[in-house]
């Protein structure tokens, strides 16, 4: 590599960064002394177009620190360890020379959503649904009265037992009605400190293909300020909520009866937004219609969104990181190398899923924008 040619390139103004370079002895380090000299020149560069270098290094720990010791005590330079998996000695070797230390995208995503969703707990607590009756819904089997019209319901109304079950939270009580589609059932509440007994026949809905109860309320909201501790375990299980609730969103877009009803939207058919895959635009859309409800629903918005884009790039296949990752773990166990034209056909495959998946979600959000 000429430092010339290198010089003229980092001239653009659209160029930022000089790399990526370093050390790789990860398969073969007979051909050192080239990585050597490659690297040592985009150093030079760096120094002479005061543009940072992105520095790769992989199996090759003491050499690095070395060399970035004695390069920057002879001339200085900016740059930065991209995408880090050494040891903590040379992170902190990096650190001391004044350099940055860059990890994955999957770490970075995870580590965003926990701390956009810790940051939006401490200010202002949690919301939580309280067995208060806040409004009282209509039917959706389209009779005259929804079940919670026919029991009478009102709002302010406090149910405390449902078809002989006591209940201590609001997800207790929807577990409840969802387990008894169209049948007769007992409900007891409370409305000014008088007891009141109950019944009527739930509604049936299916959801995923299960049949489900419908009673027709939504409950009062209230707000609770978390400790400290509170709030990091609360955190941490809220992202770990939002990490099953996007694996089974991805294995639902990506499964073959899901691409057929996306394929559908070119001939006329209807897509449920349950199913259907959101374009940036759709997800600005989107955005907006929840920032309306306040700043907590967008930052959760937010925090879902880097944990959907972790879990996706998690996936194990070329040319996702998850991907690289797994052949990593391949070629560790194997020792030898993975051959990248075997991996072609199926990074082309998968490009191939992700493109069609990305034009036909900016299809519909151009056409049939998502109304939440």
């Amino acid at each position: 590599i000429d430092i010339d040619d290198l010089l003229i390139h980092a001239d653009h103004p659209k160029v930022v960064g000089i790399g990526e370079t370093g050390l790789d002895y990860f398969h073969d380090s007979s051909n050192a002394h080239a990585q050597l000299d490659s690297f040592l020149t985009h150093i030079d560069a760096a120094r002479k177009s005061k543009l940072p270098v992105v520095i790769h290094s992989r199996n090759a720990d003491d050499d690095m620190a070395f060399i970035l010791e004695r390069e920057i005590k002879n001339s200085s330079f900016n740059g930065v360890l991209h995408c880090f998996t050494g040891s903590m000695a040379l992170a902190e070797k990096a650190i001391e020379l004044g350099l940055y230390i860059s990890i994955s995208g999957i770490v970075v995503n995870f580590l965003s959503a926990w701390l956009i969703i810790f940051f939006v707990i401490n200010i202002n607590g949690i919301s939580e649904p309280s067995l208060e009756i806040s409004t009282v819904g209509s039917s959706i089997n389209e009779k005259s009265e929804s079940p919670s019209e026919i029991a009478g319901l009102m709002p302010g109304d406090t149910i405390y037992e449902f078809n002989g079950v006591k209940v201590q939270n609001w997800n207790e009580l929807v577990n409840l009605i969802e387990m008894n589609p169209s049948e007769s059932v007992e409900i007891k509440l409370i409305r000014n400190e008088n007891i009141i007994i109950t019944n009527t026949i739930l509604e049936n809905r299916t959801i995923n293909n299960e049949e489900q109860g419908y009673l027709g309320i939504s409950p009062k909201i209230i707000n609770k300020e978390l400790s400290l501790i509170e709030s990091f375990i609360y955190t941490t299980q809220t992202e770990y909520y939002m990490t099953i609730a996007a694996v089974e969103g991805i294995f639902t877009l990506l499964s073959p009866s899901n691409i057929a009803t996306l394929l559908g939207t070119y001939s006329g058919g209807n897509i449920p937004d349950e199913v259907r895959p959101l374009s940036p635009l759709g997800l600005a859309q989107a955005g907006s219609q929840i920032a309306a409800y306040g700043y907590t629903n967008f930052f959760s918005l937010l925090a879902f969104v880097n944990v959907f884009l972790a879990v996706f790039n998690a996936i194990p296949l070329i040319p996702l990181d998850g991907g690289r990752v797994l052949m990593s773990i391949i070629e560790g166990i194997t020792g030898k190398k993975v051959p990248e034209k075997s991996l072609y056909p199926i990074a082309l495959v998968v490009v191939g899923v992700f493109i069609f998946i990305g034009i036909t979600a900016f299809y519909l959000d151009l056409t049939n924008p998502i109304n939440l």
